[in-house]
């Protein structure tokens, strides 16, 4: 059998490397790799260190070691079981090790424990490789039910004492733990007086995804308290707890039970009492940052009115606290009801803590100032619109949950999005983890809506967005899918088709569109040359595919004060196009490929058509057509695979097309046209009705037909549809 490897493991060391915890990483010493597998939810690695005993890893970050596993399941376990007068029924969520089995069990009013792991594998290899912490399992309290815990929860109604949430880090699997509805779950399956535990992070990496994480608890529970705990093994030495409860007189920072000493040391190695209350007193910033959380609790709170003092005081307090208790339930049901509806409001679950106004206005700021130019797929008052449709629409909450998450994972946001991304209270460490936290929320929340039988230009939209977010990521197979799905839906709903757009109203709409894409690139670009290449390139290209679907649609005019509708506007495009191509090192062109080569074809085609159907006159000075022609024939004759594909085929058009005068000169050698020199180019002036416009309004019918003839000769290689359609919806009209 061969020796098993996994990529975490180099010359012998195993090494934690996530961003959760940037600029940082755990190292162990391997002895050997026990075993290794890929389960259903994930990457499930188990080696023998030289000094921490066995060692389980969960797509590769550390959830225990032999020597101090102890410190961790310990604490997690008993801050909450100290803090019930009489824990009879208990529930672990996670914890599939069986370490926190282990110690609830050592409680002897414990009547039955139930473990609910979503991970089978995590069960069936810890009771193999891992004996010490998974003997648990073998206690007749004890039993095991294997699958989601959100699913678990939904039909349970008063039945726990004490509930621990033993979760891996909110990513993958575990990050519907951290998340307001999960604690609704949790705070309707418990009796009166329970209490809670679940992992909440460490304060010297995740405080603002603490502080996020506590001000849901809030909403829910009256009681909440973050204590910690030190363990080597995890992320900075440390690990926290957030301790929930629904008594609001408990006080969870003082255990209500507690063993003698001997018992203490004979059952425990690292909790006693004093450490119970110890752990809950924090270092200076943290307790500061968590103490701008510590909001009242207004999920069950009801308003509260002077009013009589003394017993009758307490008769009425008791009956405003049953009444508040009756309407936070209603609520609770209605929340849970609508979170697995179809129409249900997107804000009650997943990421209404993360999903502000502040990071969303951010992200368009950002949007706007920086990729609008170059991807100008949604309009400012498109956003604005499905911002006030977040919640109550599935598809706008995924659209702008997949636009923020884009957003943040582009390099540089943090410096150019200003002050409102820098400060962002709701997120995670960096604007990474919070893009990918947003990110599997929406895809998560997408599920719920059957986006795929009942498609639209806004699901096509959040699929190409995802498609971004898993580019950025490096996930690159995963975001071909997503773009494979935005492609095949937008073929769904016609978007390919051009009778899809029959409403269009070219008259008023396209030359709203041509000056939008005239002016979509300012006058000087900061980017590499590469990269403006093809900015420049496309630019005049949509310029072009717009011009030829205004006279598909019948709307040019030789006597329209407006270029763009008239019949000699791609003569504009081209000396346009010339001018900045000029600029251009061959280099910078060619590593675009046959993409920018086609659209340079069809750009020359446009204007070969142009110049054999309307009556021309060639400047007496300066340059005109032929000579943009000539420029763009050469240019195609240099770029790498122009030559052996595309020059024939544009040169076969200007021979069977133009008059044989005219086509006699323009495979000749030119100079190149400078762009500093384009101001004294003559061009075709509004109103001209000499040198390059047609004589006369009668003759404007003959031209159309002709040119509208010679655009769908085969001769000509037919537009990319999807990039036509992204630019029509810049208008907004689609």
């Amino acid at each position: 059998m061969s020796e098993i490897t996994h990529p975490t493991i180099k010359d012998g060391w195993f090494r934690e490397i996530s961003d959760m915890w940037p600029g940082q990483a755990m190292t162990l010493k391997v002895n050997q790799i026990i075993h290794h597998e890929k389960s259903k939810y994930q990457d499930v690695l188990i080696f023998e260190s030289s000094d921490h005993g066995t060692v389980l890893v969960l797509d590769n970050v550390i959830q225990c070691t032999e020597r101090d596993e102890f410190a961790y399941q310990e604490m997690i376990t008993h801050l909450a079981m100290n803090s019930h007068p009489n824990p009879q029924r208990v529930l672990v969520i996670g914890g599939g090790d069986g370490g926190v089995l282990r110690e609830v069990v050592k409680h002897s009013t414990v009547e039955k424990a139930i473990l609910c792991e979503i991970d089978e594998s995590v069960i069936r290899l810890s009771k193999k490789y891992l004996p010490g912490m998974s003997i648990g399992f073998q206690h007749p309290n004890v039993s095991v039910h294997v699958g989601d815990g959100f699913e678990f929860l939904a039909d349970k109604k008063n039945e726990f004492d004490v509930i621990i949430t033993d979760s891996s880090d909110p990513e993958g699997p575990a990050e519907s733990l951290f998340q307001k509805p999960y604690f609704e779950l949790l705070y309707g399956a418990l009796r009166d007086g329970g209490v809670i535990t679940t992992q909440a992070e460490n304060q010297w990496l995740h405080l603002s995804l603490i502080t996020s994480l506590k001000k849901q608890c809030k909403e829910v529970f009256p009681t909440v308290e973050y204590g910690y705990t030190t363990i080597p093994t995890y992320p900075s030495g440390q690990i926290g707890f957030m301790v929930c409860c629904k008594d609001a007189e408990r006080d969870v920072k003082e255990p209500v039970r507690s063993w003698n000493g001997e018992e203490e040391e004979k059952l425990c190695r690292y909790y006693n009492k004093e450490i119970h209350r110890a752990s809950f007193v924090l270092p200076s910033f943290a307790r500061k940052a968590l103490r701008q959380a510590g909001l009242a609790c207004t999920y069950d709170a009801i308003p509260q009115k002077k009013g009589p003092k003394g017993s009758r005081a307490k008769v009425i307090s008791e009956l405003r606290l049953r009444e508040g208790q009756k309407e936070a339930e209603h609520r609770r049901q209605e929340s849970m009801h609508n979170y697995g509806s179809l129409t249900s409001s997107p804000s009650s679950p997943i990421l209404s803590g993360l999903l502000t106004d502040e990071l969303i206005h951010g992200c368009m700021d950002f949007y706007f100032t920086n990729m609008y130019p170059t991807m100008p797929i949604l309009q400012n008052e498109q956003l604005w619109r499905l911002i006030t449709e977040m919640h109550n629409s599935v598809e706008a909450y995924c659209l702008l949950c997949s636009f923020c998450a884009f957003m943040l994972i582009q390099p540089g946001i943090e410096s150019k999005a200003g002050h409102a991304i820098k400060t962002l209270e709701s997120s995670l460490l960096n604007n990474t983890s919070l893009g990918r936290t947003l990110l599997d929320g929406a895809l998560r929340r997408r599920k719920s809506h059957d986006y795929i039988e009942n498609p639209s230009a806004n699901a096509v939209i959040t699929s190409f967005f995802v498609f971004g977010c898993f580019f950025g990521l490096d996930k690159h197979n995963t975001a071909w899918f997503h773009l494979r799905e935005a492609t095949t839906l937008a073929q769904t709903i016609g978007m390919q088709d051009e009778k899809t757009y029959t409403g269009f109203d070219w008259a008023e709409s396209a030359p709203r569109l041509q000056k939008q894409l005239t002016e979509a690139l300012p006058a000087v670009l900061d980017c590499p040359e590469t990269q403006a290449a093809d900015l420049r390139t496309s630019q005049h290209w949509l310029r072009t595919i717009v011009w030829q679907l205004s006279i598909t649609n019948g709307f040019l005019s030789s006597t329209s004060p407006d270029s763009s509708m008239t019949f000699t506007y791609p003569i504009e495009i081209a000396k346009d196009l010339v001018a900045v191509t000029s600029q251009f090192s061959q280099r910078s062109m060619e590593v675009h490929g046959v993409g920018l080569i086609e659209k340079l074809f069809d750009i020359a085609c446009t204007l070969i058509d142009v110049m054999s159907c309307v009556p021309l006159e060639s400047p007496s000075f300066g340059v005109g057509p032929q000579d943009y022609l000539n420029h763009l024939v050469r240019l195609i004759s240099l770029l790498r695979g122009g030559e052996s594909r595309y020059l024939e085929l544009v040169t076969t058009k200007i021979r069977d097309t133009l008059p044989s005068h005219m086509a006699a000169s323009i495979a000749q050698p030119m100079m190149p046209i400078k762009a500093e020199a384009s101001p004294e180019i003559p061009y075709l002036q509004h109103g001209d009705s000499s040198e390059y416009h047609s004589s006369n309004t009668s003759n404007s019918i003959h031209v159309c037909r002709k040119i509208t003839h010679q655009l769908h000769k085969p001769s000509q290689i037919a537009s990319s549809t999807l990039e036509w359609v992204w630019c029509l919806d810049v208008s907004g009209e689609v």
